[in-house]
């Protein structure tokens, strides 16, 4: 097994990655959030202090990934680092940013990232078609996906297993369209209502009320992954090709794969 970890997260894990309990063949990566930077990496500390506009862009240069990656340098080169093509991976969320602050320089500043002797394999994380267009062939060695299963703009209650139909025709225009291969990526569910008031009506539509996600049982889930990985396989992919899965424990967007009260350990 192997898990992305968001990078505010993965200070705390590298003691546990060398305690001898630890499982032998689990495997850890990093995945860059460029929304919150500040908690947890030392780039794009100018001023100003906090992110502007509803996409909450932030300013950070080539110099500030140059950074980043060496903060990140003992994850990514521990012996139990996720590897794609003999490389550590290093996912990076909401990867248009990188396109909306470097523009023509991102394929120059993504070569400069990547250490001498121990490159680094780099996954664009995309949730629609357009975003994958945007950064083919943009110098990332992958495109995946985190989330990307419900029809954001579609009825307010959706079927799972419709959906994972839906997201294996993306996967194929993205397979058909981009250069740049895509590793497949299955989400849980979704069901954000967690995260809202207690007083919905049952009328009101967009997050963190709607979407909702019905179906998505645990044979549902196993079913999607299966048919991802064989989606890979038919695309050719490498066999340390990874199908990633969201989450292991987002409860307040149910999306997790850990044990609960209804489905037990599934």
């Amino acid at each position: 097994g192997a898990t992305l970890y968001d990078d505010a997260w993965t200070k705390g894990i590298l003691p546990a990655l060398d305690r001898p309990d630890f499982p032998a063949d689990f495997r850890i990566g990093v995945l860059w959030v460029p929304v919150w930077p500040r908690l947890s990496l030392p780039i794009g500390m100018d001023e100003p202090g906090v992110a502007r506009g509803v996409d909450r862009l932030f300013p950070f240069t080539a110099a500030d990934l140059r950074r980043l990656v060496d903060h990140l340098a003992p994850r990514l080169e521990h012996p139990k680092a996720i590897r794609v093509d003999g490389k550590p991976l290093l996912g990076v969320f909401h990867a248009w940013r990188l396109h909306a602050q470097l523009g023509a320089r991102l394929a120059s500043a993504l070569d400069a990232i990547r250490p001498r002797g121990s490159p680094l394999y780099i996954a664009g994380i995309v949730n629609q078609l357009s975003e994958s267009d945007l950064l083919d062939s943009q110098g990332l060695d992958a495109l995946s996906s985190y989330v990307w299963w419900p029809d954001w703009y579609g009825p307010a209650r959706q079927d799972y297993r419709t959906l994972g139909d839906l997201r294996i025709r993306d996967w194929d225009t993205i397979r058909r369209r981009c250069a740049t291969p895509f590793l497949p990526s299955v989400a849980v569910g979704w069901d954000a209502t967690p995260r809202g008031k207690r007083d919905w009506d049952g009328q009101r539509i967009g997050f963190p009320y709607t979407p909702i996600i019905e179906g998505n049982t645990p044979e549902a889930v196993a079913e999607a992954v299966q048919r991802a990985v064989e989606w890979l396989d038919t695309a050719g992919a490498p066999p340390d090709h990874p199908v990633m899965i969201a989450s292991w424990n987002e409860w307040s967007e149910s999306h997790r794969l850990e044990p609960c009260e209804r489905l037990g350990t599934g």
